[in-house]
């Protein structure tokens, strides 16, 4: 790769490279263990198993090969109106393996009215994909797994759609935090999630391609990570 694309550099894109491999180191092994464990006596529950955790990392992968893509102007975001309550519900479904796997709940809250906003509908998926991955694990670490809710509201500035969760310690000051711990150390949210925490920063990198990006957000009593799409100008006039 040479030269910038969106204000992320070469260096930026290696140690985010980096960071995936870890990411997806942690999940062959979960493989590879299990595979052992059942090379003789395998049941469905097993394959079910080891089904789920590949899909997780090939969802990650994917997801990182979009960002490389938008970075590199091989692929430009395509804005068009969307129903963003929907988009969530397809995210749920890609990540309800992986949280049944580890006993977390997932659910969307919707507005009582549309949540229609301008965005590109394969990146704001696949954007909310890796970070709900994030959430989930980190739900999961807890000593009693707590729900992962998808959460959609607007705010002055637009139509906000986030990953929400009981993470008491998730700030504004921790994310800058470990953002800027992403390029020094290989767990940048050590405090929330144990392990490279990939997701956000791919996350990151895909919402760039819109011109957007991440922030903290508080909805229902519950601290996450959003992006604030912009509302449609059909909806402007209603």
């Amino acid at each position: 790769m040479q030269g910038e694309a969106e204000g992320v550099s070469v260096g930026e894109t290696d140690t985010l490279f980096v960071s995936l491999a870890a990411q997806l180191h942690h999940s062959f092994m979960q493989i590879a263990r299990l595979s052992e464990k059942s090379a003789n006596h395998a049941s469905p529950a097993d394959w079910r198993v080891i089904g789920d955790i590949s899909h997780a990392a090939m969802q990650l992968t994917e997801s990182y090969t979009l960002s490389v893509r938008l970075q590199n102007r091989q692929l430009e975001a395509q804005l068009e109106p969307v129903v963003v309550s929907a988009v969530l519900h397809e995210a749920v479904r890609e990540l309800m393996p992986l949280a049944s796997l580890l006993g977390v709940q997932l659910s969307v809250v919707e507005p009582a009215r549309g949540s229609l906003a301008l965005a590109d509908p394969m990146i704001l998926k696949a954007a909310l994909t890796s970070l709900g991955q994030v959430f989930i694990l980190s739900q999961s670490q807890q000593d009693e797994a707590k729900p992962v809710k998808f959460g959609v509201h607007r705010s002055r500035y637009g139509v906000v759609a986030g990953m929400y969760g009981s993470m008491g310690q998730l700030s504004t000051q921790a994310f800058k935090r470990a953002q800027q711990l992403h390029q020094r150390t290989t767990e940048p949210f050590q405090a929330l999630v144990s392990g490279p925490a990939t997701g956000v920063f791919v996350a990151e990198n895909l919402l760039m391609g819109m011109s957007t990006k991440l922030h903290i957000s508080r909805f229902q009593a519950m601290n996450g990570l959003a992006v604030t799409l912009p509302n449609c100008r059909q909806l402007l006039l209603v």
